[in-house]
């Protein structure tokens, strides 16, 4: 198990319940702006949190010894950081709102560029702020923003997907050759992250699982439909240069930019295959030039073979690297290569039981990448349906599937989780257990016939709530501190990114095929969202009860960071805060009859007033409790 981080200064009790509030006064406060019905009452808002963020911000780096802070330094700094970055969103937000209003009151069209450069341009001034003030977040929110507003702004653009796709591919060689020079500061991990998203967007010809900020920036189009006329060289050079990143940022230990870089190989291309409907469920058919997908992973293992010929790699690297790129092939180029289910199946199979026994075998980092990349493949592309079921899967054939799934995937996740007990093989774990469980529910309920309304919530969050209970009893008990909160990054970022597609959904992607688009472009960040026809405002209650859960185990989490300071977690409890508030909002509108925004804000308010109350008072007691003057020593 990977060594857990030092405790930040300050109190424990005070951080936690101050983290706690900040996750729930966020979620209330989007609430809050959703409700009010003035453009300048939202705009004031957004003003005041930016103004408190900055006033703490720089507060903080006031060296003043004689007052104790019961925050601490790095906490303070963070803290004001993402108030000023917050507000500065809502600002944006209520100045699109008003140009919007402006241009309808005068029968003419807004500029999408003009509201697109509006809406990710005030954010990206705080996240560079952030970048310069040395704070970590500042150069990955930058890296994951930028790329995406150049990307939105060229799908307005440029004639057709092609284009969009070699533009962000010039974008991702430049950041690339950006990310190799050797120069200090928070440029390189900019460089890697900004070249991975636009590597992602040439990879997919505009259908990147970031089209997720555009869903919530109001700013999504017809996401993930197919792009015909993309040659198949296009998304085969941007694999490349994403290849190149991965391992930049694996020598670099950028957690950040790996994922991200490693986000191009978790689907097929939007560019080289067509989504279709098949009984109900997405379903992906291969186009021509499909098979382009295989020349990446197998010039990987020539330059890896290459290495290990002339010494200067050793032999469980190599094993590793060839087991990552057989799981790549499986999960990226198997579904597009037009072979039938059965045989995709075993080839699914073997080469995923083939991996298990390797990452069992290898010890160290060697067997714990492929026991990682297994695990996650495993719920990116399970075999067991088209294993058991074929091309023609009945009632029967769902069950079994499901049940194979199961156990097949708990046996893969205790095995490896016991051979390799580190936060990141337990994070895949955790990936793992909760797109197998989503998939097994949902083809039971298909077996079943069940079309009750909760199925749909049960299916979306029930997996996530369930393996976020268990990690936040371990979290907040202390035992198994930082593989707890690695689990429950997973769990919160799922979350918050399966609440992106609801929104996308409701806001109008709910008709095939394009809901088919959202949902299967957003599978790499989203495991239980499963693509099939629905109506988000059928069971928006349970939905909403759902996203109250996950809001709730973000503060709880979110009190773990007092602990151990966790990065990771820290921005997944902000997306489920931010996310989850506005998906709630939508939820309220979107039932039959609508539950009403009122109720809720309140609710969220009320909590996050709790909680700041609570820490106001530990930190007056902490305060008084250094004021007070040591005790000298009893004389002999």
């Amino acid at each position: 198990m990977s060594s857990a981080s030092a405790p930040p200064e300050g109190d424990p009790v005070t951080i936690g319940f101050t983290a706690a509030a900040a996750v729930l006064l966020a979620g209330a406060a989007v609430l809050v702006s959703a409700w009010l019905t003035s453009d300048f009452l939202r705009l004031l808002l957004g003003l005041v949190l930016a103004g408190y963020g900055v006033v703490v911000w720089r507060g903080a780096a006031v060296t003043d010894l004689d007052r104790p802070r019961p925050l601490g330094v790095p906490v303070e700094r963070a803290l004001g950081a993402a108030a000023a970055l917050f507000g500065a969103d809502l600002v944006a937000v209520a100045v699109v709102a008003s140009v919007v209003g402006a241009a309808s009151e005068e029968f003419s069209p807004p500029s999408p560029t003009l509201l697109i450069v509006i809406r990710f341009g005030l954010p990206l001034v705080a996240l560079v702020a952030m970048a310069f003030s040395g704070l970590a977040a500042g150069p990955v929110g930058t890296g994951l923003v930028l790329p995406t507003a150049v990307a939105a702004v060229l799908a307005v653009h440029v004639p057709d997907a092609a284009s969009l796709a070699v533009v962000m591919l010039v974008v991702a060689v430049l950041a690339t050759l950006l990310a190799l020079a050797p120069h200090d500061g928070p440029w390189p991990r900019f460089a890697t992250v900004a070249g991975a998203v636009a590597a992602s967007f040439a990879v997919g010809a505009g259908a990147s699982p970031m089209i997720g900020l555009d869903v919530v920036a109001g700013q999504a189009g017809q996401p993930g439909t197919s792009a015909p006329g993309v040659h198949p060289v296009i998304p085969v050079l941007a694999l490349a240069v994403s290849a190149v990143l991965l391992v930049i940022a694996v020598r670099r230990r950028d957690t950040a930019g790996g994922l991200v870089a490693a986000l191009a190989f978790a689907a097929p291309p939007a560019g080289l295959v067509g989504i279709a409907g098949i009984a109900g469920i997405a379903g992906i058919v291969p186009v021509p030039g499909s098979a382009a997908l295989l020349i990446v992973p197998a010039a990987v293992v020539v330059i890896a073979l290459v290495a290990w010929a002339i010494g200067r790699l050793r032999v469980p690297l190599l094993l590793a690297t060839v087991a990552v790129a057989l799981v790549v092939c499986v999960v990226q180029a198997l579904p597009v290569l037009g072979w039938p289910a059965r045989v995709e199946g075993v080839v699914a199979l073997v080469v995923f039981a083939g991996v298990v026994v390797l990452a069992w075998r290898l010890p160290g980092p060697p067997g714990a990448v492929p026991a990682g990349a297994v695990l996650v493949a495993v719920a990116l592309a399970p075999p067991w349906s088209r294993l058991v079921a074929g091309d023609q899967p009945g009632a029967a054939g769902h069950v079994v599937a499901a049940l194979v799934g199961v156990v097949a995937a708990g046996a893969a996740v205790w095995v490896l989780v016991r051979r390799h007990p580190r936060s990141g093989v337990i994070a895949a774990a955790a990936f793992c257990a909760a797109g197998t469980l989503a998939h097994s529910l949902f083809a039971t309920g298909m077996a079943a016939g069940v079309s009750q309304p909760g199925w749909a919530a049960l299916v979306e969050f029930g997996p996530l709530v369930v393996i976020g209970v268990v990690a936040a009893v371990f979290a907040v008990r202390g035992r198994l501190l930082a593989a707890a909160q690695a689990a429950g990054a997973v769990v919160l970022a799922a979350a918050g990114f399966a609440m992106v597609v609801l929104i996308a959904l409701a806001a109008g992607l709910s008709i095939a095929p394009a809901q088919y688009g959202i949902e299967v472009v957003m599978a790499p960040l989203a495991p239980t969202s499963i693509p099939y026809p629905r109506v988000v405002g059928e069971g928006a209650g349970w939905l909403l009860a759902g996203v109250a859960l996950l809001l709730v185990l973000a503060a709880v989490f979110a009190t773990t960071l007092a602990r151990r300071p966790a990065a990771p977690l820290a921005a997944a409890a902000a997306l489920v805060a931010v996310i989850g508030a506005q998906c709630a909002g939508v939820l309220t509108l979107e039932g039959d009859p609508p539950i009403g925004l009122g109720p809720v804000t309140a609710i969220a308010l009320g909590c996050g007033v709790a909680c700041a109350g609570i820490a106001a008072t530990a930190g007056r007691r902490f305060r008084h409790r250094r004021a007070e003057p040591a005790q000298p020593l009893p004389q002999e």
